[in-house]
């Protein structure tokens, strides 16, 4: 198995600006001496929610700051970028880091993003689909000329072409449809951390399926999970550290993403508006977006935040039911980066050695002094 961790770059009102991006350097140096895979950035924009309004700007600055950790976007919102701009970015990046870059996308759900930007998010899935095509025939080298009803393109060719033929794609999967992308593209899926494991496993299976049909290549990534991760000694402990700085995020997303009225208007989001409404029916929702304190207990309880071995037992479960290897680990529950700093060695130290099954995948801590 393989350990990543994911830098959510928020701000608590404690913060500075300056300290909350000085606090997620110093969390990937971190990273890279206690032997994870590598780190993964969020892309927020005009929100504390997340301070990384450019992952891979952030990205290109990390990667010249370590020297083995890969570093990937979760995730580039594709409607927001041009794609010509995108296939040059990511493929100077991949060069520069020596091909360390993996790239997540996704279709974006930020209401405040499409308006700024001028996406029409009625067409967020057009789009995503369309940039895609764009994106991979680009990195191909070659002259192209690309007409729709979305872009009109010129006959351009990309340079530099990335150094991987195709850096690592990752898609984040939701619906139905966001698994059939993943799979027509052969890209690796990034399954959420608030959804149940069977639902995860429904994922796999539906992708498995669908690329097989499609024809297209296995994910050369495989997929990635994410989830909120923190050992402690009890799993009170655990729940105790986590609670107070989740449930300040969670509640900062409220003012990030469309509500269920808007969702409904918008007519492309049909799945996540049918889980909308399940959770309401479950009271573990409101129709105004607003959140109780239920909702991050179910995210304390479907994550690996208790001791070491209920930490090894749920990603353990996880990792059997979907076949899933690659975990990308959420571990700034607390807001005190000595606790954040702590729970990234403790986990690396105690929890994937137990996981892991083959030396190469192993992280292999360094001092932490």
């Amino acid at each position: 198995m393989k350990f990543s961790a994911i830098l959510t770059c928020a701000q608590p009102d404690a913060f500075t600006q300056t300290e909350t991006l000085e606090r997620a350097t110093r969390l990937a140096e971190v990273a890279e001496r206690a032997g994870y895979e590598g780190i993964w950035l969020l892309e927020h924009h005009f929100t504390p929610y997340g301070l990384c309004p450019s992952p891979l700007t952030m990205a290109s600055y990390l990667l010249g700051r370590t020297r083995t950790l890969r570093v990937g976007t979760a995730v580039c919102v594709l409607p927001l970028y041009h794609p010509l701009r995108f296939a040059e970015d990511v493929a100077l990046v991949d060069q520069l880091s020596g091909g360390r870059l993996d790239v997540g996308i996704g279709r974006g759900g930020g209401e405040r993003d499409f308006a700024a930007f001028g996406a029409d998010p009625k067409k967020s899935h057009l789009i995503t689909k369309e940039w895609l095509d764009i994106i991979t025939t680009a990195w191909r080298g070659e002259p192209f000329d690309w007409s729709s009803e979305l872009i009109e393109l010129p006959t351009v060719a990309v340079n530099p072409r990335p150094l991987t033929d195709r850096p690592p794609l990752y898609y984040a999967c939701q619906s139905p449809s966001s698994v059939e992308l993943a799979a027509r593209f052969g890209m690796g899926m990034m399954l959420s951390y608030w959804l149940e494991h069977e639902t995860l496993q429904s994922q796999i299976e539906l992708y498995d399926e669908l690329r097989e049909s499609a024809g297209a290549p296995e994910p050369a990534g495989g997929h990635v999970a994410a989830c909120i991760a923190f050992p402690a000694d009890t799993r009170q402990e655990a729940v105790d550290a986590v609670r107070p700085h989740l449930t300040w995020w969670r509640r900062e997303a409220q003012n990030v993403f469309f509500k269920l009225d808007a969702l409904r208007r918008l007519g492309n989001y049909d799945h996540q508006v049918h889980e909308w409404e399940r959770e309401i029916v479950r009271g573990r929702a409101a129709t105004d977006g607003t959140m109780d304190q239920s909702s991050v207990d179910r995210l304390l309880s479907l994550n690996p935040v208790g001791t070491v071995n209920e930490c090894i037992d749920k990603l353990g479960a996880l990792a059997e039911s979907t076949g899933v290897e690659h975990f990308l680990c959420g571990f700034e529950g607390p807001a005190d980066e000595g606790r954040v700093v702590e729970a990234m060695w403790r986990f690396a130290e105690e929890v994937a050695p137990a996981l892991s099954t083959a030396a190469e995948h192993n992280p292999v801590p360094a001092s932490r002094t």
